[in-house]
C-alpha cells in the first residue's frame, strides 16, 4: 500500500507564488533530486523566517526522504501548528508515523487531516489502509469507498473494499468491487475473491469458472477446492465432487469445512449417518460455528430429530447454509424467559414466498398465544393473510408496526412443532376467496368434462442447482400429458406462450391458460384456482405448497435426500394433501414422471384420485 511521504503539487503551486527567493531556489533544487543544496536553501530561508510554514513543512518532507525522521517530524508538527488548516503536512505527518511503525500516533492526524479537507484522495487511502490492517473493517469500508470516488482505477482499494464486503457477508456489493478490481488488474486474488463471492450468491455457473482459476493460482488453498467441490455436489455432480472431496480429505483431513461440506454431499446422496458423522467431527473441531451448526441441524430435520434439528437452525442468520435474511429492527426479539401474552409480537418474514406459506401453518398457535400478532407480509401475500388469518394485523410496511417484540416466521415451527406429533389432526390452514372459488369452479365446468388437473414445472428463478428440482420444459412429461380424460390447467407464473404451444404440439394435449390472472403477482386469485381444482402436479414450488396449503391434492415431484421438509418420514407433516413423488440422488426424473401417469391414468378411467407410488423402485427398503 503506497503510503510514502511526498509533497502535494497543488501545495507546491501555491507555495511558489508567494515564496521568497530562497524558497524558490530550494524547491527547484529539491525537485531536481539535489537534496543537500535543497536542504541549505531550506534552512537559509528559515534563517530569514523561521515562522515560513512552507520551508518548515518542505524542509520536513526533504528530512524524511533522507531518513531523519526526527527532524522531519519537528519540522512538520512546527508546519501545522502556524498554519491551520495544512492537511498536506498533516498527511506526511501521518504517513511518517505509519513509515516508522506509529500507527496508533497517525490515525488522530489522518482524521485531523480529512476534517480540514474531506477529498484529500491521499488521507482517505491511508487511513482506510490503517484501519484495514488494525482489524477495524467498518471504519475502513467509507473510507475505500470515498477515495474511490476519486480515484476509481485503483485496483488495491477496489480489492481491499471487496474483502471487507465478503467479511460483512454484503457479497453482492463484494462482487461489484471485485469485479472493478479485475476490470484494472488481471489478478489472481481478485478472481478468487470474486469466484467466492459469486458461489455465496448463488452464481454457481459464473463462480465455477473463476474458482477453477483460483485453484490453478493457489492449489494449496483449502478453500477454493472445498468450494468447487461443494459447488459441484450443489449441482448435481456428485461423482467430481466426490473425487475432489476425496482428495481434500486426503489432504485436509482435519479441516472441519472440509468435514462439514462432505458431511452435507453424503447427506445429499442419501448417506445421512455418515454425513452427520462429518459435521459431528467438524463441529468438534470448530465448536458453536453458525455454518456447521445450521447445517446440522437441517440434516437432523430431514432424520426426523425435530428438537435438535430447531436448536441449530436457530444459528441461520450468521449462516451460509441458510438463504434466510436477517431483518433489522429496533424493537428486541421476544426472549426465552419472556411470557407472550405480555407482548404484541411482530412476526416477518426471513425467506421466500413458499417458506412464509410453510410456517404460516403454525401462526395460529401464536395468534392464541400472544396479546396482538403483527404479520409483515409481503404484499402478494397478505389479501390471503388477512382472509384466514383475521385475528392477526396484516401489514406489508415495517413502518406500520406497533410491535413490542419481534420473531422470524421460521422460529413457529421451533415453538409450536417440536416434535412429529405436533403435526397430526391439522387440516389446511389457508382460505381463498369462496366467491373466486365459485366463478373458477363454473369456468372450469364450461371446459367439458374430465379430471381439471393444474400443472407447475419449474420456478420463476433458474439456476444450474434448482434445475435439478425442476423441469427445463413440458416435454420431459410426456406420459402425463398424453393421459386422456384430463383437462390440464396452466398454473405456471411467468408461463411463456411457446413453452405451452410446444407441449400441445407435441402430445396433442389440451393445456388451458387463464390469461386474465396474473399467476406470480396475484397470489390470492392463484390460491382460489388452485383451489377449485381437482389435482394440482407441479414440481416443489411455491405454488405447489399454496395449493396444498387449500386443501387441493397435490402431487409433487420432489429431490430426495435433497431437503428436509419429511422431517424423516414419507410426506410433507403439514401439508396432508400433497404427495411427495420422489427421485434418488441418482436417477433423473423419468420414473416420478412414469408414477405420477400411471395414477392420473387410473384416476381419470375411476374418476376418483388414485395416489401415485411415493417412494422410488431404488430405495432399498430394509
Amino acid at each position: 500500500m503506497d503510503r510514502k511521504i511526498r509533497r502535494s503539487s497543488k501545495a507546491a503551486s501555491k507555495t511558489q507564488a508567494k515564496m521568497s527567493p530562497f524558497l524558490a531556489q530550494a524547491m527547484h533544487l529539491h525537485q531536481a533530486g539535489q537534496l543537500a543544496q535543497a536542504e541549505a536553501a531550506y534552512r537559509a530561508t528559515l534563517a530569514q523566517n523561521d515562522r515560513n510554514p512552507d520551508a518548515l513543512y518542505l524542509l520536513g518532507v526533504l528530512s524524511a526522504q533522507k531518513g531523519a525522521f526526527a527532524d522531519a517530524e519537528r519540522f512538520l508538527i512546527r508546519a501545522t501548528t502556524l498554519r491551520q488548516p495544512f492537511p498536506d503536512a498533516l498527511y506526511n505527518l501521518a504517513s511518517l508515523y505509519i513509515q516508522t511503525g506509529r500507527q496508533a500516533e497517525a490515525e488522530p492526524v489522518l482524521v485531523n487531516c480529512i476534517r480540514q479537507m474531506p477529498q484529500h484522495a491521499g488521507a482517505l487511502w491511508n487511513l482506510g489502509s490503517l484501519y484495514f490492517d488494525m482489524g477495524r473493517p467498518l471504519e475502513a469500508a467509507p473510507l475505500f469507498a470515498k477515495f474511490l470516488k476519486l480515484q476509481p482505477d485503483h485496483f488495491e482499494a477496489r480489492l481491499a473494499l471487496a474483502t471487507i464486503y465478503s467479511n460483512q457477508r454484503r457479497y453482492g456489493d463484494a462482487a461489484i468491487e471485485a469485479r472493478a478490481a479485475l476490470k484494472i488488474r488481471n489478478d489472481p486474488q481478485a478472481n478468487a475473491l470474486l469466484g467466492h463471492t459469486l458461489f455465496m450468491l448463488n452464481d454457481l455457473d459464473s463462480a465455477e469458472a473463476h474458482l477453477q482459476g483460483a485453484i490453478d493460482d493457489f492449489p494449496d488453498q483449502v478453500v477454493y477446492r472445498t468450494l468447487m467441490a461443494t459447488l459441484l455436489s450443489r449441482v448435481g455432480d456428485f461423482s467430481a465432487s466426490a473425487i475432489l472431496f476425496e482428495s481434500l480429505m486426503q489432504d485436509f483431513p482435519n479441516d472441519p469445512y472440509v468435514l462439514f461440506n462432505h458431511g452435507t454431499m453424503l447427506v445429499h446422496t442419501g448417506q445421512a449417518e455418515k454425513g452427520l458423522e462429518e459435521v459431528e467431527l467438524a463441529n468438534a473441531l470448530k465448536p458453536n460455528d453458525p455454518g456447521i451448526l445450521t447445517s446440522r441441524g437441517m440434516i437432523y430435520l430431514q432424520m426426523g430429530r425435530l428438537e435438535e434439528g430447531w436448536r441449530d437452525y436457530h444459528f441461520r442468520f450468521d449462516s451460509n447454509q441458510s438463504d434466510a435474511n436477517r431483518l433489522n429492527l429496533t424493537i428486541p426479539a421476544f426472549g426465552d424467559n419472556e411470557r407472550l401474552p405480555d407482548h404484541s409480537i411482530l412476526l416477518w418474514p426471513e425467506q421466500g414466498v413458499g417458506d412464509q406459506i410453510t410456517y404460516a401453518s403454525a401462526l395460529s398457535d401464536l395468534i392464541k398465544d400472544a396479546r396482538e400478532v403483527e404479520v409483515l407480509s409481503i404484499p402478494k401475500l397478505a389479501p390471503l393473510f388477512k382472509r384466514s388469518f383475521p385475528n392477526a394485523n396484516i401489514i406489508t410496511e415495517l413502518a406500520s408496526s406497533r410491535a413490542s417484540r419481534h420473531m422470524p416466521f421460521g422460529e413457529l415451527f421451533a415453538r409450536y412443532r417440536p416434535r412429529l406429533p405436533a403435526f397430526s389432526g391439522r387440516g389446511p390452514y389457508l382460505t381463498p376467496d369462496p366467491i373466486a372459488v365459485v366463478q373458477f369452479k363454473n369456468r372450469l365446468e364450461l371446459l367439458g368434462p374430465g379430471l381439471k388437473v393444474g400443472i407447475g414445472w419449474r420456478s420463476t428463478s433458474v439456476n444450474r442447482e434448482r434445475m435439478r428440482h425442476f423441469f427445463p420444459s413440458l416435454l420431459p412429461w410426456a406420459p402425463i400429458l398424453k393421459v386422456p380424460g384430463v383437462v390440464f390447467i396452466n398454473c405456471q407464473p411467468n408461463t411463456l406462450p411457446h413453452e405451452l404451444d410446444e407441449a400441445r404440439q407435441a402430445f396433442g394435449c389440451r393445456i388451458e391458460h387463464f390469461a386474465d390472472i396474473d399467476l406470480f403477482n396475484d397470489l390470492d386469485a392463484s390460491a382460489a384456482l388452485s383451489a377449485s381444482l381437482d389435482l394440482m402436479i407441479s414440481n416443489g414450488s411455491a405454488g405447489a405448497f399454496l395449493a396444498a396449503a387449500v386443501d387441493t391434492p397435490v402431487w409433487m415431484f420432489y429431490a430426495s435426500d435433497a431437503h428436509w421438509d419429511r422431517l424423516g418420514g414419507e410426506t410433507i407433516p403439514w401439508l396432508p394433501s400433497l404427495v411427495p413423488v420422489e427421485r434418488l440422488w441418482n436417477e433423473n426424473w423419468d420414473s416420478a414422471v412414469q408414477r405420477i401417469a400411471d395414477a392420473l391414468t387410473k384416476s381419470a378411467q375411476l374418476g376418483q384420485l388414485i395416489i401415485p407410488l411415493c417412494a422410488s423402485p431404488l430405495r432399498i427398503k430394509p
